[in-house]
Formats: structure tokens, sequence, C-alpha cells
């Protein structure tokens, strides 16, 4: 991995900490939202593939998740978040001379890019949208009454049950992408806990 910088803003609800995968002879400037439950050290392949295609590329922790302020995953208000990722984007705009921004958002962060999309859109060459948290807020509801969304998986690519023989079943294919969702020691910034 090449090298990566940390800085931070004032954020609407706290410190907000960035990470920047800088490149002296960028072409254009790439925006990561991560989706729920992550951190923007999750993205370190997508921001090195995105600076080997000439980018410089930056991306908050936004508020509640990773290393910024804020109850961990929970966000009051996704305009709040909107208008943090616009400093971070601005900032980073400023540092690299204004070239053509891409912002690309995954899960939470595609409907945070969707929003961002619709405020800021004029700011933008290019909107990218991956798995976007999008739909009827039913739906939402529903997922957040169940007791847990993610438990720690046993296998990849199997049907599991957990302790109290509710159905779990296993989203990823990929071993490292399962073994980098496991909350603890391999991954503390993930979900509820706490990487402090």
């Amino acid at each position: 991995m090449g090298e990566t910088m940390q800085w931070a803003i004032n954020g609407q609800r706290g410190r907000i900490n960035v990470r920047e995968w800088p490149n002296e002879h960028a072409q254009w400037l790439a925006v990561l939202a991560h989706g729920y439950g992550e951190h923007i050290g999750r993205y370190n392949h997508v921001a090195e593939a995105f600076r080997q295609a000439g980018a410089a590329v930056v991306g908050p922790d936004h508020q509640g998740h990773g290393t910024s302020e804020g109850e961990r995953v929970v966000i009051e208000d996704f305009e709040d978040v909107i208008t943090d990722l616009h400093t971070v984007t601005l900032r980073a705009s400023d540092k690299y001379h204004h070239l053509p921004v891409v912002l690309i958002g995954h899960s939470m962060g595609g409907m945070i890019a969707a929003r961002y999309g619709q405020r800021y859109g004029n700011e933008l060459t290019a909107l990218v949208l991956s798995g976007p948290m999008v739909g009827a807020r039913a739906l939402v509801e529903q997922l957040l009454s169940l007791a847990r969304l993610l438990q720690t998986p046993d296998a990849c690519g199997h049907e599991t049950r957990t302790r109290h023989n509710r159905r779990r079943v296993i989203i990823w294919e990929s071993p490292a992408v399962v073994d980098s969702w496991r909350v603890g020691p391999a991954d503390p910034c993930c979900l509820h806990s706490s990487c402090d």
C-alpha cells in the first residue's frame, strides 16, 4: 500500500477524521463515502486502485463511525453528514487545484452520495453509487427492529444458525471480506465497537 495521510475537520457534530491517499500527479480527485458500520480504512484497496488510475483520494470516517466523534454508528441527521462531506471535498479540491471530482459511495455511503449529488451536483464531474441504501423507509425500519443485523460469520457462503436458532445467511463470499467484518481485534472500528 502507498502512503496515506490523516487530517480532520470540525464537523457539524464534532471532529471528523479524514484519510487521504495523496498523488502529486493526480488528474482527478476521488472522494469516498463508506457504508454503515464501516470506516474509511476498509477502502484502502479501492483507494489504491483509484490512485493507480491517476486519482488523489480522500474519504472521511462519517459521524459516529471509525475514529470520528459521535455515538457509535448513530447519525442523527444525514444532512449534517453531507455538509461534512462537502467540507472535506472542498478542502481536498483546493489542495488538488480543483481537479475533476468523482464521488463514490457504497451502501449508506451511496445514499449520502446521492443526496450530495442533489445538493452539490454542479460541483461533481461524476457520481458513482454502489449498492446505495435508498428506497422504502419501511424496509429500513424492519431491518432496524432485528435484534442484531450482523453476527460474526462462521463461514463464507453458508447458512448458519445463531445461538438462538435464528437463521443467518452469510452475505459475502470472500473470506477476506468476511474476516474484515469480524468485530474485535481484527477490526475494532466496525459496527458498534470503539476504536479508541
